[in-house]
């Protein structure tokens, strides 16, 4: 019934308590005999005062390389103790009122009270955030990091952190306890630290185990050796793990601790089982208890009973509510039209026939797309994203609702048919925008007489800069890519035919004509947009027009430069492979490989300042 983890030599020997000196006379009561006690300033700054009234417990045993012979009485609280850990110079206490109380001395942070209290002679209260109302329930302590379990089954650690063991996602020291944000949506039941690594279990019977993992010790499915974040262990997936112990392994040269996960518990001992039990009742019960005890039964049957009425009651009418609002919703989605599939018009619900508007235009969905104005079509897609918005909203309102399982699916099912149909309003949008350049781009389409060089300038311009304008336009979906790509070559050889055209005027006025640089002329407009897409250039035009305030950090402002600067580049370079159209024979094709391999190096420069943004910030001190 006993279901091994893992083994592994511990590197340090088990907890031992720092050998301590004699405490003051309130501390140790004189024992009988008149046995002498040691002095007072040989103790660790753990043992050195006593302000409580009340017996708090009695300490024997190792501390560090010294031993305690005889046992004395700490009195250093005032109230009862559940548990205490004890480390090298420090204690820390969980009293009845479920709070914690730390004194001594600990470099690391253990004590639990801030940065400028690593040393405290008297019991202080550690500090927790108010707002959270903290009930510790557990404490544990690993070689030089502390864990502590809360009533609502959440987990909080502080001190060394060299190896990740506070699960936090850094390897910064905490000197008071932080909350493990990667563990907010579980419930933990039971949490074990062990040297430099913690582990925490689930009610569901998962164990999530990080820190120091060297040769796989955490045993994950891989061999990093040092875990940030709590991560599950997968190889124990298939079994519902009840409780994790921690057992001390001898050896012919050092000792170590094994972490054991029970899988098939058994059942608590019955009391006559347990030490002082009998193995009979000492006498019958009263008739008057057995009724009693058969009328409890009863009342706790009922309650159930009532409370299983109630969660169907309440789920019934949950669904009911949210049926109402969603039902309101998809009147108004058809209301807008735009987004709706263009088949199967005609087998619409009758109960949504008669929507205003659809009777007034007589006219199909695909016909509205086609001929309404862009401005109309963007702002329908504004008003299906805030029905989106609506919608998940409510998913997060209900989550925790009992009896929302069937609920949350039509949800996630309307949402997901609300972002097609948002998908497809900006499919159009795209669609109509590219339409409209490529109409915008030939309307100068004037004929040209083979002398009228000012002209061929002048369309020359207007369609460098239309193609430059339609590089930076976002297609939104393969087709619209497709389309957009077909029009920037169809322009960039436009622009070919109007450098042949003037390299034959030149000739025709008696200057040699230089056909190399007609068709260069490609090559140097792209090479001038690659120096127009780097990150700094980017982050120039955010700031000019004060979209850097829109990110609330660097990193993601970063983030979206890169892939911003990525998504232009190859936007510039995407034709470039398609030697038959692009490819001028007159032009080397080196030309072309240079100006390809150009814009890789820029995409791998923009991933490099990303990455030493990012480790900066890791490395700074919080």
């Amino acid at each position: 019934w006993l279901k091994p983890f893992w083994p592994r030599p511990c590197r340090a020997a088990a907890r031992r308590l720092r050998p301590p000196a004699a405490p003051a006379s309130s501390v140790l009561p004189a024992r009988a005999g008149g046995t002498k006690l040691p002095p007072v300033e040989a103790m660790p700054p753990a043992m050195q005062a006593a302000n409580g009234t009340d017996k708090n417990f009695w300490l024997w045993g190792s501390w560090g390389k010294q031993r305690m012979k005889q046992p004395y009485l700490t009195q250093k609280l005032d109230g009862l103790i559940h548990d205490i850990v004890i480390g090298q110079q420090f204690i820390i206490a969980l009293k009845d009122d479920l709070t914690l109380v730390s004194w001594g001395e600990d470099k690391h942070g253990c004590l639990g009270l801030g940065t400028d209290n690593t040393t405290s002679n008297d019991p202080k209260q550690l500090p927790f955030p108010r707002e959270m109302d903290v009930k510790v329930v557990d404490i544990q302590r690993g070689r030089n990091h502390i864990m502590a379990l809360s009533k609502d089954g959440k987990v909080w650690t502080w001190g060394d952190n060299a190896l990740g063991q506070l699960g936090l996602g850094n390897l910064h020291p905490h000197y008071e306890p932080t909350y493990v944000e990667a563990l907010k949506e579980m419930t933990v039941v039971q949490i074990v630290a062990v040297d430099n690594m913690s582990y925490a279990l689930t009610s569901h019977g998962v164990v999530y185990a990080w820190g120091d993992n060297q040769d796989g010790g955490l045993g994950l499915e891989h061999d990093q050796s040092k875990v940030s974040k709590p991560e599950p262990m997968m190889r124990l997936k298939d079994t519902n793990v009840k409780r994790l112990m921690v057992k001390e392994v001898g050896g012919h040269h050092k000792g170590g601790k094994t972490v054991i996960g029970l899988v098939g518990m058994a059942e608590d001992l019955q009391p006559k089982d347990k030490p002082g039990g009998y193995d009979r009742s000492l006498k019958t019960p009263a008739p008057k208890q057995i009724e009693k005890a058969e009328k409890d039964a009863a009342t706790g049957a009922k309650r159930k009973q009532e409370k299983e009425e109630k969660d169907i009651f309440e789920s019934v009418n949950l669904m009911r509510k949210v049926m109402d609002n969603t039902y309101e919703w998809w009147s108004h989605l058809l209301h807008i039209r735009h987004g709706c599939p263009y088949e199967g018009e005609d087998e619409q619900d009758p109960d949504f026939a008669d929507l205003p508007g659809q009777e007034e235009d007589r006219c199909t969905t695909l016909q509205l797309d086609t001929h309404v104005s862009l401005d109309n079509l963007e702002a329908a897609a504004q008003e299906v994203n805030f029905i989106i918005k609506s919608a998940k909203e409510q998913v997060r309102e209900i989550r925790k609702r009992s009896g929302a399982k069937n609920v949350r699916f039509i949800l996630a099912m309307f949402i997901d048919d609300c972002k097609l149909r948002h998908e497809k309003i900006m499919s159009v949008v795209s669609t109509r925008q590219l339409k409209a350049w490529k109409a915008e781009a030939t309307a100068r389409a004037d004929d040209l007489t083979l002398g009228d060089a000012r002209k061929i300038e002048e369309r020359s311009s207007h369609l460098t800069r239309e193609l430059q304008r339609l590089r930076k336009h976002d297609a939104g979906n393969i087709f619209n890519k497709s389309f957009q790509e077909s029009l920037i070559e169809t322009i960039e050889c436009k622009l070919q035919v109007l450098e042949m055209q003037m390299d034959m005027l030149n000739a025709a006025a008696g200057r040699p004509p230089d056909v190399f640089t007609s068709s260069l002329s490609s090559i140097k407009m792209k090479w001038q947009e690659l120096k127009q897409s780097s990150i700094y250039a980017l982050y120039q035009r955010y700031t000019a027009e004060a979209k850097t305030s829109e990110y609330s950090s660097d990193e993601k402002l970063l983030n979206e430069l890169v892939q911003r600067s990525d998504a232009h580049i190859d936007g510039i370079i995407s034709n470039s492979n398609d030697e038959l159209i692009t490819h001028d024979p007159l032009i080397p094709r080196l030309c072309y490989d240079l100006l390809l391999n150009n814009a890789e190096l820029r995409k791998l420069c923009n991933r490099y300042q990303h990455t030493v943004l990012k480790n900066r910030q890791q490395a700074l001190p919080r």
